[in-house]
């Protein structure tokens, strides 16, 4: 993690916007919390400014993979629709005090099958 927040300061010394999506959910409720501590840890770490935008896209498990065998073997489940509404907000008010713009967006859109 340490090594994206630098390259993404390069990129910001040298004059360039940072979009950022990140997978709201991602881990399930059983890293609900480790998720969004680390992910509040880097991005306080970038120099983040009212031009950027981080994009909150709810995680959505792969279809026609090994994904939800290999989750459930390891004991890791998802959120139900009301619970990863919850999450988004949670998210938000965690994210707010950040000076970048936060905005939702849906991953689902942009998956190809």
């Amino acid at each position: 993690m340490k090594q994206a927040v630098h390259a993404l300061n390069v990129l910001k010394e040298v004059g360039f916007r940072l979009g950022v999506i990140l997978l709201v959910g991602a881990g399930g409720p059983a890293f609900a919390e480790e998720h969004l501590d680390g992910t509040l840890e880097a991005l306080r770490n970038l120099h983040l400014t009212s031009e950027d935008v981080i994009f909150l896209s709810p995680f959505m498990e792969p279809e026609d993979t090994d994904y939800e065998s290999q989750a459930r073997a390891a004991g890791l489940t998802t959120f139900s629709e009301p619970e990863t509404a919850r999450e988004l907000l949670r998210w938000q008010q965690a994210l707010a005090a950040l000076p970048a713009r936060i905005t939702l967006y849906s991953i689902k859109e942009h998956l190809y099958f």
